[in-house]
């Protein structure tokens, strides 16, 4: 019955691990697919000021080609593109802004991450005192752990 219960044990603890592994690749791949919207998000954003820029370069050309006595400030459509133009600059700072937060939020976490792998080999330290679970090939085989054999000799 002692096995049945160890080798229950070890496959409760595989799936328990599997588990724990599997919501953090799905939890970093989120913050990666967030990563990288938010990057096509500010390239984008940057097009669209290119864009605006372009435009402008057009329109006040078009002014002064034309020999216009107005000023190039006081015209609505220069204006009007200057104005879409901070608008699309403000939006772009608040993407880098998120992005830039997302980024540390992942750096943390990666830190946060690292005394966790260190802690296989303080598991390690303590599974020496613990007696050992068999693995599935010797469950298979009929093989007792080390431990077991060396406490029915003593």
């Amino acid at each position: 019955m002692e096995k049945k219960e160890s080798v229950e044990r070890f496959f409760d603890d595989v799936v328990k691990t599997v588990k724990v592994g599997f919501d953090k690749v799905v939890a970093k791949t989120d913050q990666l697919t967030h990563m990288g919207r938010l990057k096509m998000d500010i390239l984008s954003i940057n097009r669209d000021i290119e864009k605006k820029y372009i435009e402008l370069g057009t329109r006040v050309y078009m002014l002064i080609a034309k020999g216009k006595n107005t000023s190039v400030n006081e015209d609505n459509q220069v204006q009007s593109i200057i104005s879409g133009i901070e608008d699309l600059e403000e939006r772009l700072s608040l993407k880098k802004d998120e992005y830039d937060h997302v980024a540390r939020t992942q750096s943390n976490a990666a830190a946060a991450e690292q005394p966790a792998e260190e802690a296989p080999a303080t598991e390690a330290a303590d599974k020496e005192s613990e007696p050992e679970t068999p693995t599935a090939e010797e469950v298979a085989a009929g093989v007792e752990p080390e431990a077991e054999k060396t406490s029915k000799k003593k």
